[in-house]
């Protein structure tokens, strides 16, 4: 069974935290993205505000180095072309509503499934380095 996680941008400080995703209202309806990180030796739920545009969910699998592989990671892919020859491509990880799974997509016409992970480096995100988003092929 797979760890249900997320993470999000602090909206004070502008770090990342990870936890479990509350939706939080206060008494006028304002809808808030909230993030409840996990302490081990806490007993009290804290809650981090965070931007809402910046809330990923973990995929559930690891990279090549062992790293989290989250929903909007810019991943590396080391693909072999011909017998003797590889290259070296840029991706993102996106959830896909048909196949109700994270897929890779590298491009319009490439996309893999993360049982693939294993050939991948997170490099990056889409809110700290939108710069890779820029597929290279």
């Amino acid at each position: 069974m797979r760890e249900i996680l997320f993470r999000g941008k602090q909206i004070l400080g502008n770090k990342w935290v990870e936890g479990l995703f509350v939706e939080k209202f206060d008494s006028n309806a304002t809808h808030t993205a909230a993030i409840a990180p996990k302490y081990p030796f806490e007993n009290s739920m804290r809650l981090e505000l965070i931007s809402s545009d910046s809330l990923c969910q973990f995929t559930g699998c690891y990279d090549k180095l062992g790293k989290k592989i989250f929903e909007w990671d810019i991943v590396r892919c080391l693909l072999r072309v011909s017998r003797n020859h590889f290259i070296q491509i840029n991706g993102y990880i996106e959830y896909n509503e048909k196949t109700a799974s994270f897929l890779a997509y590298f491009g319009e016409d490439m996309v893999l499934q993360l049982s693939d992970s294993d050939r991948f480096e997170v490099i990056g995100n889409r809110f700290d380095n939108p710069e890779l988003m820029e597929l290279e092929g």
